[in-house]
């Protein structure tokens, strides 16, 4: 019987059709897998800046009788990053010159604010920023809120970019929680119930159908829940 050596054509372009195949399938799962972890991170990362923000508020419980007293902290977030800052009043200490009701003004303390309509004050600035955050260039944000209204279904800056900045404000003592289009002019608005953050693969943006992939939800007691 004659013994056979080696493999023949046949077997060999089987065998590296078989590991193409199989290699193909492990870049692919890889490439989802690292998607996800970017989508937990991210999301781990934005839910953690909130709770920082609004414990820097809590934290000026503590402070000594007639020390300067910041209006508050906030965080000012676009479809791109988020960037945790600190509003203090302008002159002295304690918060002397910090809006009485921001709900009902264009609030003087955001992050980006431009010169104030006729008739109003000199906004204070954001007078000390910190933790900017860029968000993975695999993802994007979408802002979104739920009006306090019955039944409202949730609102999305997705189809207006130039809106696309948005600001949770934490004002100390409580804290009481204001949220905030940032442009063109930062305004309270008190008929939103919910902040809402979803995120979005970037090759899939937001738009009709297409589905987030994670999402944080901020409500008017400072919870902070995600899906």
């Amino acid at each position: 019987m004659q013994k056979r050596n080696g493999f023949t054509l046949v077997e060999v372009l089987v065998v590296i059709a078989v590991l193409g195949i199989l290699t193909s399938i492990s870049i692919g799962f890889s490439r989802t897998n690292a998607k996800q972890l970017a989508v937990f991170t991210e999301r781990a990362a934005f839910v953690s800046a909130i709770l920082r923000t609004k414990s820097l508020a809590i934290q000026t419980y503590v402070f000594p009788p007639g020390a300067a007293v910041p209006c508050g902290f906030g965080i000012h977030v676009t479809n791109t990053g988020y960037t945790i800052f600190k509003d203090s009043p302008p002159g002295s200490g304690g918060t002397t010159g910090c809006p009485g009701t921001p709900n009902a003004a264009p609030f003087y303390g955001a992050y980006a604010v431009p010169p104030p309509p006729v008739g109003l004050s000199q906004p204070s600035q954001a007078d000390e920023t910190f933790s900017p955050h860029d968000l993975d260039p695999r993802l994007i944000l979408d802002l979104c809120y739920r009006p306090s209204a019955s039944g409202a279904s949730v609102a999305c800056y997705s189809s207006v970019p130039s809106l696309a900045e948005f600001e949770i404000m934490f004002v100390p003592p409580e804290p009481k929680i204001y949220f905030a289009q940032a442009v063109p002019v930062p305004l309270f608005n008190p008929a939103v119930s919910e902040a809402i953050f979803r995120f979005y693969y970037r090759d899939a943006p937001p738009a009709v159908g297409v589905p987030w992939v994670a999402e944080v939800v901020v409500n008017r007691a400072g919870q902070v829940s995600v899906n």
